[in-house]
């Protein structure tokens, strides 16, 4: 899928990128504090962020407070706690906002990821370990 392709489809419905089962979840990826794992295309995580802000928000609000793309996915991670997982080809499996894992997203992650480690040597357990609560 084009990223031109992939942009259009989220910004009309960003739920569509919803992976229902195990065997579809890719890499390049958002996970709702729920535990519903979205796949997103490459370069398109921000736009990504941005719609499901706009869902969450009203659009005045989310313009006001939000650079359109450039805050979206910070935002999204550290006020509504959703994770976003991209892999380095360098280091492997990276998944940011885990300070504020909520027990979906650990069962979730630990579904696809097992106990294997992942960026910086980290497996699913760990982080779980080691968030906060809030």
């Amino acid at each position: 899928m084009s990223n031109e392709v992939g942009r259009d489809r989220i910004t009309n419905n960003w739920q569509d990128c919803e992976a229902k089962k195990r065997g579809y979840r890719e890499a390049s990826s958002w996970i709702s504090p729920n535990g519903k794992w979205y796949n997103v295309p490459f370069a398109l995580h921000e736009h990504f962020a941005y719609c499901v802000l706009k869902s969450l928000k009203p659009p005045k609000d989310v313009h006001e407070e939000i650079d359109m793309i450039n805050d979206a996915a910070k935002t999204l991670m550290e006020d509504y706690h959703w994770l976003f997982i991209h892999d380095d080809w360098a280091s492997g499996t990276i998944i940011n906002g885990t300070q504020h894992m909520t027990e979906a997203q650990y069962h979730i992650l630990l579904e696809t990821f097992g106990d294997r480690p992942l960026f910086r040597g980290l497996t699913v357990k760990r982080m779980w370990e080691n968030r906060k609560d809030w």
